[in-house]
């Protein structure tokens, strides 16, 4: 008996120890891998927060190329290996994952394949067609370089803006797509953040759909997790916002009259709107940082060149902070109609004063100072003139 009884106790040991280890292993996020020519160089892991990147670990690969981390984690999250520089990859994990890396010293970002961890496996899809995507924008970079000098410039410029935009507009439905599938994702929060060169791809103010999906997702999925937390509360905040300039909206509505703004043009100079009295004119605001201002700028400008001289006028505001970006846009674009600014970006009192809250936004005021269209396209408001220039 007392042998049976000495037995039980350790099974009973032995299984307990065999749950502690369990829930010991749950509690943590193994990444381990192979890096060719990474031999005795030093690998660095950070924890990604979103404003900052501390070091969780760090180690030496070995002679073959061979690294390992194990680091303690409550929740899931994002994580940074690198290697030196701007030679890194960005890594979506969650607690109890065993992560295998394998990739290449000379370009560990373009050359990399991740198993056992299906954020991060998602997430370099997202890298892959963002990768090709760029690789475009850099051919068309490298022929605007090349151009510079020729006599064809301006029209050559002109072309590789278009294709720009056609780029730029694939991406953006990719990555809507690729949002849709995977809202309920971690990795979702790593790509809403992505740029596409210095723009903007998808916004709450652009995709308010897409972003209430993703938190509603995330939330449900991830109910303690402080990243989710964190996007939840940016959200409600976004809502509150938004249910306040619904209320803006009802302002430059059809038949309403419009203000009499007043704002300085790039001398210096105050320009009244009042000025635009008895003459059809469209109030536009938009931002040179703002990617759809940029293609809207260039639709604008055929549309104003064959109606200015018959007394249409632009009166466009830039929801800018910076002068000198703001005129180098305009002037580049050749967007030659009345250009204003009070350099306060979206904080500034005429947007408001307009009930604008996101940018393009183009409002058809009619000679008698009336609101006609709010929120017009280029293609309408050069039928509209059409009709009114009869």
């Amino acid at each position: 008996m007392n042998f049976i009884k000495h037995i039980s106790i350790l099974l009973l040991a032995a299984s307990l120890l065999t749950i502690s280890c369990g829930e010991g292993n749950k509690q943590s996020i193994e990444i381990k891998g192979h890096i060719n020519g990474a031999t005795e160089k030093p690998i660095v892991l950070f924890e990604l927060f979103a404003d900052s990147a501390n070091i969780a670990d760090s180690a030496f690969a070995d002679k073959n190329g061979e690294f390992s981390f194990r680091i303690k984690a409550k929740e899931a999250g994002f994580f940074m290996l690198r290697l030196d520089g701007k030679n890194f990859i960005t890594l979506s994990a969650e607690p109890g994952e065993h992560i295998k890396i394998s990739g290449d010293a000379l370009n560990l970002a373009q050359n990399y394949t991740v198993e056992g961890s299906s954020g991060s496996s998602i997430y370099r899809e997202f890298l892959a067609f963002t990768n090709r995507n760029q690789a475009k924008v850099d051919s068309l970079s490298a022929v605007y370089t090349q151009s510079k000098s020729s006599p064809r410039f301006k029209e050559i410029k002109k072309q590789l803006d278009s294709v720009y935009y056609t780029i730029f507009n694939a991406q953006q439905q990719q990555v809507r797509q690729f949002l849709s599938v995977n809202a309920g994702n971690l990795v979702s929060l790593l790509v809403i953040n992505r740029r596409f060169g210095p723009n903007e791809v998808v916004s709450p103010g652009s995709d308010p759909a897409l972003f209430n999906l993703i938190d509603s997702s995330l939330s449900i999925k991830y109910p303690a997790n402080s990243r989710v937390a964190e996007f939840h509360k940016t959200m409600t905040e976004f809502r509150h916002k938004l249910a306040e300039e619904k209320k803006l909206n009802t302002l430059m509505q059809p038949g309403s009259h419009e203000p009499d703004l007043r704002l300085p043009d790039i001398s210096g100079n105050t320009i009244r709107l009042s000025s635009l009295s008895g003459k059809p004119h469209l109030i536009y605001f938009w931002g040179s940082w703002n990617a759809p201002s940029r293609k809207m700028n260039l639709e604008l400008v055929p549309v104003y060149n064959e109606f200015h001289e018959k007394g249409f006028e632009i009166y466009a505001i830039a929801l800018d902070q910076q002068k000198e970006s703001w005129a180098n846009a305009y002037r580049l674009d050749k967007a030659m109609w009345i250009n204003v600014t009070d350099l306060k970006g979206l904080e500034s009192p005429a947007a408001k004063a307009c009930g604008v809250g996101s940018i393009p936004t183009a409002i058809l005021v009619g000679a008698d100072g009336l609101v006609k269209v709010r929120n017009i396209q280029p293609q309408e408001l050069k039928t509209w003139l059409m009709t009114h220039y009869q």
